[in-house]
């Protein structure tokens, strides 16, 4: 208790004389150079967890010191032709368990040019880079460092045919490479081609159809020697993942903006079987890709999300699982300075394992969040907050079932 306390009071004595100095050297405003703004920012975050491993079995507390600092570059002329770049880097420091303490990278550019023609073109890449002890959006390998890298890059060509019709053909490249043997059977290659066509019924509200394919191939898959497991190229989990999507997006100075998308559909593995034996299951299914905010009032926003899919899951035994998840948000404004944030979401992943069901993983996880933000200016921010995590699994797979909650203060300053 003594350190947490300790470790309390050294992160708001931090904030205090942060916000102190961040107030007097961002007084002068932004920074620009030409025409291209300067965006230089630092953060802070301290964060109490008492479940770090989120593992009831192996239940560990600890506080977290997580500061970052970044750099972007942005040009822009209009909404149709921009340029951006930015670099942002994080160090997270455990207190008690710092062999978890681990180091996060992210480089981003984007850029669209628009002709007078009406053709356009749109560029983007994310590179990250981490350490930490995640190695997925939904598991958590239980204290031990995941050195990986992911590269996430979009290219896109459209057309407006007239004020109402728009198509956009674009191709995505995603690559994840982790850095030690046993977890290189999860170095994963995507190519994914697709289409989307547009129709604008009203001034800023079109409906839309887009479909998409992702040939999924893992390298490292295709020689036993080079994997811990023993795939091999009979045994791989290569897959195509047809998607068909038809819904609405409304333009972002809309009042209700952004994608309502749904669909079907359907993966298919290029083999039968894993190297243990087990049955990869080509499956069709209903998808979701929906973000949608609403600005209810003036200091009110709504926001709502709605995903399914098929997701890759390299443990023996399914090949892949369906991931559900929605979500609501809720941004209320109290003054021009306070504000309220709070977010709750429920995630269903259904592993298939047994063609009669019986032996499936279902898994619920419920989440919470609840936090202040103020604004002591234009430029410097504090918050705290809480998290609340819990997982239920409905099968015998129950010992990893968790309950987590987290306790949060942070700082931010953009120059």
């Amino acid at each position: 208790m003594l350190v947490r306390r300790s470790s309390l009071f050294l992160s708001m004595i931090c904030i205090m004389g942060a916000v102190f100095f961040a107030q007097g050297v961002l007084a002068a405003g932004n920074i620009q150079i030409g025409q291209v703004k300067v965006l230089p920012r630092v953060s802070y975050t301290g964060e109490w967890e008492d479940n770090i491993y989120q593992d009831n079995a192996n239940k560990k507390n600890d506080y977290l010191h997580k500061l970052g600092a970044g750099l972007g570059l942005e040009y822009t002329r209009d909404e149709d032709n921009y340029a951006r770049l930015s670099y942002d880097v994080t160090h997270v420091r455990y207190d008690e368990y710092s062999k978890n303490d681990y180091w996060k990278h992210n480089a981003l550019a984007s850029l669209r040019y628009q002709s007078p023609m009406g053709m356009y073109v749109t560029l983007s890449e994310n590179f990250r880079e981490s350490s930490d002890p995640y190695d997925s959006d939904d598991d958590y390998d239980t204290g031990d460092i995941t050195k990986r890298w992911i590269n996430d890059a979009k290219v896109g060509l459209g057309y407006e045919f007239s004020d109402r019709i728009r198509t956009e053909a674009y191709y995505r490249n995603y690559l994840k490479r982790f850095h030690e043997f046993s977890d290189k059977h999860k170095d994963r290659m995507e190519h994914e081609p697709g289409i989307i066509t547009y129709y604008k019924f009203l001034p800023k509200t079109s409906v839309l159809v887009e479909y998409r394919a992702t040939f999924t191939s893992y390298a490292e898959q295709q020689d036993a020697s080079d994997n811990a497991y023993g795939y091999d190229s009979d045994t791989s989990q290569d897959s195509t993942y047809h998607r068909v999507f038809v819904g609405l997006h409304w333009d972002a100075t809309a009042k209700i903006n952004g994608d309502l998308k749904l669909g079907w559909g359907y993966k298919d593995f290029d083999n039968d079987e894993d190297y243990a034996g087990n049955d990869y299951k080509d499956k069709g299914s209903w998808v979701a890709e929906t973000r949608l905010g609403y600005q209810l009032f003036q200091r009110t926003r709504l926001t709502f999300s709605l995903v399914n899919e098929q997701k890759d899951d390299t443990d023996a035994g399914t090949g892949s699982y369906e991931h559900s998840k929605v979500g609501f948000g809720l941004d209320q404004g109290i003054t021009d300075q306070l504000k309220f944030l709070g977010d709750v979401s429920y995630t269903y992943n259904l592993y298939e394992y047994e063609e009669d069901g019986t032996n499936d993983k279902d898994e619920n996880i419920y989440s919470l969040g609840l936090g202040f933000k103020y604004a002591f200016n234009e430029w410097v921010n504090a918050g705290i907050g809480y998290t609340y995590k819990e997982k239920i699994n409905n099968s015998s797979y129950d010992y990893d079932n968790y309950t987590d909650h987290t306790y949060s203060v942070s700082l931010g300053a953009a120059f």
